[in-house]
């Protein structure tokens, strides 16, 4: 698919999802403050189907609007106990106490477009291939830091309406190969390779040697390490490893990598 075409398209998915929000200070953030970046792009340059849009947010004050939005959205209890929380690096995590994770509603037939079906401490997963990344914001190249590989970096801008690639991310998705360009979650990385080579990518040993050699950095028995380290990889396997990973904990036992390792077998046999 030509660049044009892409922004036609990509124009006319955020377009949609913009008139659906019915806050008016809302809309206005997220006007002029979305960016679209991630996988779509390789989705749309081969001409495949598009899984789902990521949306970031160039600053903290969208993300929190955001996010509040799409919790009273849900309604019913879970409004008493949102939280949005920021640590050092000015990572948001966007915390509801009364459940941690929000799974979809019951009834799918009542629901309109673009309606909050699952949240966790990362994102807002909208009906009709939207989510909402809430764990970083900041301009193209501040949430490009936490990229792994380089075909991911391409990005569609709410200010201007074009799409800027580079010819790397371009020459990595036409011959689909991973060229990783180091990030702050290489466990997350080294996970999601999984996928890409499913699709027929290749990868050489050499980008599996950089993400080792960044993960060795870790100390994966400290239960908040290995919590962050796993960010991005939303699955119920994962959340449901830390649960127990902070049972044991919870309980004394002490966590070292023999304990790790035997509840990672529970969880994954």
């Amino acid at each position: 698919m030509r660049i044009k075409t892409m922004e036609k398209v990509l124009a006319k998915k955020f377009n949609e999802f913009l008139e659906s929000i019915k806050d008016e200070k809302v809309k206005a953030l997220v006007k002029d403050n979305t960016i679209i970046t991630g996988g779509c792009f390789v989705s749309l340059w081969m001409n495949e189907e598009v899984n789902d849009f990521d949306l970031y947010f160039r600053n903290q004050e969208t993300v929190v609007a955001v996010a509040a939005y799409y919790v009273a959205m849900r309604g019913g209890p879970i409004k008493e106990g949102f939280e949005v929380l920021s640590d050092n690096d000015g990572r948001v995590s966007v915390y509801i106490k009364s459940s941690g994770v929000l799974g979809p509603p019951e009834d799918k037939e009542k629901r309109p477009k673009f309606y909050p079906v699952y949240f966790t401490s990362n994102s807002v997963t909208l009906s009709d291939k939207i989510q909402l990344i809430t764990r970083f914001y900041g301009s193209p190249e501040d949430i490009h830091k936490n990229y792994d590989f380089i075909h991911c970096i391409n990005y569609w801008d709410s200010k201007t309406g074009k799409v800027t690639m580079t010819i790397e991310a371009m020459d990595a998705m036409v011959n689909k190969v991973l060229i990783y360009q180091g990030s702050k979650y290489p466990i997350c990385s080294i996970i999601r390779t999984r996928k890409f080579i499913q699709r027929g990518w290749k990868i050489n040993a050499g980008q599996y040697l950089k993400m080792c050699m960044q993960v060795n950095d870790f100390d994966l028995t400290d239960i908040e390490v290995l919590k962050d380290q796993l960010v991005g990889v939303d699955s119920a396997y994962f959340n449901h490893l830390i649960d127990l990973v902070e049972q044991a904990r919870d309980e004394g036992k002490a966590i070292d990598n023999i304990r790790i390792i035997d509840i990672i077998d529970e969880v994954f046999d």
